[in-house]
């Protein structure tokens, strides 16, 4: 499963000079390639540890690379929610994505 999620410059703004990220200047982005998923009843899953960051192109990248785990569910008729932590300046950050969907998948 690849997955490639783009912050927006809006919601990056709106946390103004203030927010836990007010020093960035670019959004983030989070991506997962390739990565093996398994499937449930048309939902996956993916499991993200430490040992999964040699095997596969997994992190966030807000101004440099950061590690990522925790756990990815994708319901392709509702939504894609990532959850765990990720490096951010050398520190772990706790990180909850969750984006509404439908996406629809190549055939």
């Amino acid at each position: 499963m690849t997955v490639d999620v783009w912050g927006t410059t809006e919601a990056l703004d709106a946390q103004g000079d203030t927010g836990p990220f007010g020093w960035a200047i670019h959004p983030p982005r989070l991506y997962l390639t390739a990565v093996p998923a398994t499937w449930t009843g048309g939902v996956a899953t993916v499991k993200i540890d430490d040992t999964m960051s040699g095997l596969c192109d997994i992190g966030l990248y807000l101004h440099e690379h950061g590690d990522v785990t925790g756990e990815l569910t994708l319901d392709p008729a509702r939504t894609l929610r990532i959850s765990g932590s990720a490096q951010i300046g050398g520190r772990a950050e706790s990180i909850d994505v969750q984006v509404d969907l439908p996406l629809l998948l190549p055939e």
